[in-house]
């Protein structure tokens, strides 16, 4: 029998995909409750289905007051969050009536790290924390990946090749994980010019709200605070002190844009 093989390459889960439009006049919401678990948290599955933290129950009580908007994606919403967690095999059951959810969850056997492949030409840490045995967790997959990215692009490597694999059998219940990162040369900030100025700011003005200085390694945190500080100068117009061109930020221009509602820095 063939083995069921996912590559996962770049998982995006999102647990509110469908756009939600919520009638005004409408206040109904579903008393919800929650049985079966054993290692998944019942809050976190609850908040991912559409529960609110200000819900009108009690913390202490079973049930959870759920919109009426999130209940057509319920089914969905519930498979993508489950399958996040590593329970690709779970089961469940959603039974519904005028005023009451009730869902019951049989968890199965989780998806477990069989394997890491670890291949990089720089020291990050404990930032790679996967272990033989963990649960394969989508959503930790991708933070991981997204905090290795920016742990890169904080210490000057714009140019750093990042490659993230993870190749699951369903039928054996594994995965093997692959991470392979080359840092590549190190980043330099170039000379800040600006376009599309406003008339009532001076030149020495922007450029004392950019945290950055020619010369200097590049951090994407200066970039950030860059934003950060153009945008409060209260001119008419918002700043976007864009997300740079990061593999062309050596030795090129940066450009500083006024003439976009959100100024970016962008490569001439």
């Amino acid at each position: 029998m063939l083995k069921k093989i996912v590559l996962i390459l770049l998982l995006t889960f999102s647990l509110f995909a469908t756009e939600v439009t919520k009638d005004q006049n409408s206040s109904k919401t579903y008393e919800l409750e929650i049985r079966g678990v054993k290692h998944l948290d019942k809050e976190d599955i609850a908040k991912s289905l559409g529960v609110k933290e200000n819900s009108l129950f009690n913390f202490w009580s079973r049930e959870k007051a759920l919109p009426q908007e999130f209940v057509e994606n319920l089914d969905t919403t519930l498979k993508g969050y489950l399958e996040s967690k590593g329970y690709f095999d779970a089961k469940y059951t959603i039974s519904r009536t005028a005023d009451r959810i009730l869902i019951n969850i049989s968890e199965g056997e989780p998806i477990r790290v069989s394997k890491v492949l670890f291949e990089s030409d720089i020291e990050l840490g404990n930032l790679i924390s996967w272990k033989e045995g963990d649960i394969f967790a989508t959503e930790r997959f991708e933070k991981i990946k997204d905090a290795t990215a920016t742990k890169l692009l904080q210490d000057g490597y714009c140019k750093a090749e990042l490659s993230t694999k993870a190749y699951v059998d369903l039928a054996q219940h594994s995965a093997k994980i692959e991470y392979k990162i080359k840092k590549g040369k190190v980043c330099l900030f170039a000379k800040a010019t600006i376009v599309h100025k406003p008339d009532d700011v001076s030149d020495d003005v922007i450029l004392s709200r950019v945290k950055y200085h020619e010369g200097e390694r590049f951090d994407i945190r200066k970039i950030e605070q860059s934003y950060n500080s153009l945008n409060a100068l209260g001119v008419k117009k918002n700043v976007m002190v864009g997300k740079v061109a990061y593999n062309r930020c050596i030795q090129n221009p940066l450009c500083i844009d006024f003439s976009h509602r959100s100024a970016i820095i962008r490569k001439q």
